[in-house]
């Protein structure tokens, strides 16, 4: 079935130099797209390839979810081995490029519909940009990270990658971020779309956080929602292949195929509450504030807001 163009626009001319002097790629701001009616910004060859929306969904489909840089890879990376009987030697043996699937660009709609069942597919996409009624076909587990976090891993990836190339500093960059002229965001707006879902029986969601206090309880949580069970040692065995340390030195995770010569990036320091060493104090106080607003009435006020 194939479903109606999103409507999309170009960056408001009044912010496209400003953004432009920002990005060592000069089409950058040309390229940006205001996508849906979140007004998600996309590089617009990204939006063009939403045309795989109309994806026929499977029943066994695994999605993983979360914002850029909020530990995806880590729960991608947990979830098919609890999926997959644990199997250490294999993850270690098969690029994780072909055993999770990366969803967003790159590929066409026919690529996934020629992949073998289970699919593994990992998307930093709100649910608006999504194959409608994901949710109720298959299931989705999500991480959410501290949005300061996410913020300083965005500044750090962008700023080494090989194709768009940010040229500015953290607090430029910051404010980008906050204004939705940053690829994936607006942030609030994007996480708001999961959170409204938070009681659907197929959706897991798991904090950044809690994961990083203990991975073993994580791996739980996702055996249970794949309805796995495994003994307190068969776990035991997964948690040094999922230590971060140890993900960072897993050549089949960490391809320079993405970030060209430092490809070692696509899993950095995986630090919580790193954002403390960078931020100054006006960034620090501004964020509390944006934290305050946008988190009011969730669940995760408690979590990010007075930390």
């Amino acid at each position: 079935m194939e479903l109606e163009p999103l409507k999309c626009e170009k960056l408001p001319e009044k912010d496209r130099e400003r953004v432009r002097n920002l990005y060592c790629r000069q089409s950058m701001p040309s390229d940006l797209m205001l996508v849906g009616d979140g007004r998600y910004c996309m590089i617009e060859h990204s939006y063009q390839e939403l045309e795989r929306r109309s994806l026929r969904l499977r029943p066994d489909d695994v999605w993983i979810g979360g914002f850029a840089r909020s530990g995806t890879h880590w729960l991608a990376e947990l979830t098919w081995l609890v999926t997959n009987n644990l199997d250490v030697d294999a993850a270690l043996n098969e690029p994780f490029v072909n055993r999770v699937h990366y969803y967003d660009y790159g590929r066409p709609r026919s690529y996934f519909e020629g992949l073998s069942s289970p699919r593994y597919l990992q998307t930093h996409l709100a649910p608006s940009l999504l194959p409608p009624r994901l949710l109720d076909s298959c299931r989705m587990v999500y991480v959410i990270r501290d949005p300061r976090d996410v913020l300083v891993s965005c500044y750090h990836f962008f700023s080494s990658h090989t194709d768009v190339g940010f040229l500015g500093d953290l607090r430029q960059f910051y404010e980008l971020f906050k204004e939705g002229y940053v690829v994936y965001t607006p942030y609030f707006t994007y996480l708001k779309e999961f959170l409204d879902q938070k009681h659907h029986q197929n959706l897991l969601i798991l904090f950044y956080e809690d994961m990083k206090k203990d991975i073993k309880t994580a791996a739980k949580q996702v055996a249970d929602f794949f309805n796995r069970a495994y003994t307190d040692e068969q776990l035991d065995r997964i948690c040094e292949h999922l230590d971060i340390s140890t993900m960072k030195q897993n050549k089949a995770i960490n391809s320079s195929d993405v970030l060209g010569d430092k490809g070692d990036e696509m899993v950095r320091k995986g630090e919580a509450g790193a954002w403390r060493e960078v931020f100054d104090e006006s960034m620090i106080k501004d964020a509390e504030k944006w934290l305050a607003e946008n988190f009011q009435d969730t669940d995760c006020k408690q979590r990010y807001v007075n930390q």
